[in-house]
Parts: C-alpha cells; sequence; structure tokens
C-alpha cells in the first residue's frame, strides 16, 4: 500500500476521435504503473461529460480534437472553472 494524491482526468474527443481517447487512457494507465508509487501521485479517468457536474469532478481535461470543434462551450467553461486544459491534435485527420 502506498500513500497518492489523486487527480481526476476527464479525456474526450470533441469530434469523435475515439482510438486517441483509447491510447490517452492507456499512456495514464502505463503512467501510474510504472511512476505514482514513486511519485506519490496517480491519474484516475473519469467519463467524458459536456455537463457542468462531470466537470466539476475533474482536475486536469484533456481534449482531443480533429479539423473542427463542435463544442466549444465545453472547454471554454473548463477554462473560467480554473481547469488545466490540454489539447491534441488528432493527427490521423490532418
Amino acid at each position: 500500500m502506498f500513500i497518492a494524491k489523486v487527480y481526476k482526468v476527464m479525456i474526450g474527443s470533441l469530434s469523435g476521435a475515439m482510438e486517441e481517447v483509447h491510447l490517452a487512457k492507456e499512456i495514464i494507465r502505463k503512467w501510474n504503473q510504472d511512476n505514482a508509487e514513486g511519485e506519490e501521485r496517480q491519474f484516475m479517468p473519469v467519463e467524458w461529460s459536456t455537463k457542468t457536474e462531470g466537470l466539476n469532478r475533474a482536475d486536469i481535461v484533456i481534449g482531443i480534437i480533429g479539423n473542427w470543434t463542435d463544442n466549444t462551450a465545453v472547454v471554454e467553461e473548463c477554462a473560467q472553472m480554473g481547469k488545466k486544459v490540454i489539447f491534441f491534435p488528432d493527427l490521423s485527420r490532418s
């Protein structure tokens, strides 16, 4: 057993890049496996939600975007709530 600070990470795609969402979750799982105990922190993916109550649960929001965004209101709301917002381009759609 070890003590760790847990960060809730909401991961989603504003343009349907579900393969990249799966990959992001896998990368987080691998990081936790390799580093959580030594770093005393762990990242827990939570379900992507466009509703405010879902955003309130997240400490970090990762949005994967393609060539367009279909829900910029979610991104703006996250930023206004003071959430860390990280964007990764969906390079497969370029």
